[in-house]
């Protein structure tokens, strides 16, 4: 579908999208790390209800990241800071409104700018600097749940456990909306 080698990832789907549980990312049937959601403190969240608290701490065999989120509202969208290894990198932003549809756009300097909309059939296109390269899409019901995401080879440009950690971003906050 997309490039000369298509790259399949999934991520196992929690049946409660408010889980903290790890969840395992997988490459052509390879674990190559893990992830989790977490949540501030009541004191500290950026707004009232938790399922609107979409953070998320993963790691692979060499790095670690983190996406925190530093703000939401209905009409300004999600903010998040990215760190890799504790250093912050970059900015992730949601869509801003209810009438605009659903993504998350990554800005950093150490990564080229990275896309994910939504689409009228209820999948997400990925788009690397304006090219689309994948799409990510919901699978199974009640059981067997996974975010499945088909790439062209993107090793060269960004991690895909870090992919699959904006990835999960994108999907935890897209019902919060």
């Amino acid at each position: 579908m997309y490039g000369r080698r298509t790259y399949e990832n999934y991520i196992d789907r929690p049946l409660f999208g408010a889980t903290t549980k790890k969840l395992n990312l997988d490459k052509d049937g390879d674990k190559i790390g893990e992830m989790n959601r977490w949540f501030h403190p009541p004191y500290e969240r950026t707004a009232t209800s938790p399922i609107y608290d979409v953070n998320i701490k993963g790691a692979s065999r060499m790095n670690t990241f983190e996406i925190s989120q530093q703000s939401f509202s209905l009409s300004e969208g999600h903010h998040w800071k990215l760190e890799q290894n504790g250093i912050e990198i970059g900015e992730i932003i949601g869509s801003k409104g209810l009438k605009e549809k659903h993504k998350i756009e990554l800005h950093s300097e150490s990564f080229p700018h990275i896309l994910i909309e939504t689409t009228w059939r209820g999948n997400g296109i990925i788009s690397i600097n304006d090219k689309e390269i994948g799409e990510t899409k919901v699978t199974g019901f009640l059981i067997n749940t996974k975010y499945i995401t088909e790439t062209e080879a993107i090793n060269n440009l960004i991690e895909p456990s870090l992919l699959a950690g904006i990835i999960y971003t994108f999907w935890s906050s897209h019902t919060q909306r």
